[in-house]
């Protein structure tokens, strides 16, 4: 019983993350995410997908256009091979990175109780809704 509540619907895994440990304002961000769906069905609702870069006090927001969440299906892992160019004028300092797919609609999109949660420990941020690949990317000055 345990395991049908645990697989019912989907449940993503986060099961590897690579990226830089630093970067320069202006740079590209490069990120190689293994994901997989342990879970019983792949999503029904369409879903955006969000680079989040937090840190000082400031968040920045990439999306990630072309890639439908819906079409992750169950017992299957996702590659996600994305570039994200940061702005010439991101402050230097320590970011936290993560993906975020928060619900479509833009009445419940900044509500963290609607976005999507990993399994893993450790990876999930109830405040912002956002499930966090590192807290240590060094932006250079």
């Amino acid at each position: 019983m345990d395991t049908i509540r645990r697989s019912l619907g989907y449940r993503l895994v986060l099961k590897e993350a690579s990226l830089p440990t630093t970067i320069r304002p202006g740079g590209t961000l490069s990120l190689n995410i293994r994901l997989s769906n342990d879970g019983f069905a792949a999503m029904y609702n369409p879903r955006p997908l969000y680079i989040v870069l937090l840190g000082g006090g400031k968040r920045f927001e990439a999306p990630v256009t072309n890639i439908d969440p819906r079409r992750w299906a169950p017992g299957q892992e996702q590659n996600i091979v994305v570039s994200v160019n940061l702005p010439a004028t991101i402050p230097a300092g320590t970011y936290q990175v993560g993906l975020w797919l928060p619900d479509a609609s833009s009445s419940l999109r900044n509500s963290p109780a609607y976005a999507v949660r990993f399994a893993n420990n450790n990876v999930w941020d109830a405040t912002t809704g956002i499930n966090f690949l590192t807290s240590n990317l060094q932006v250079l000055p």
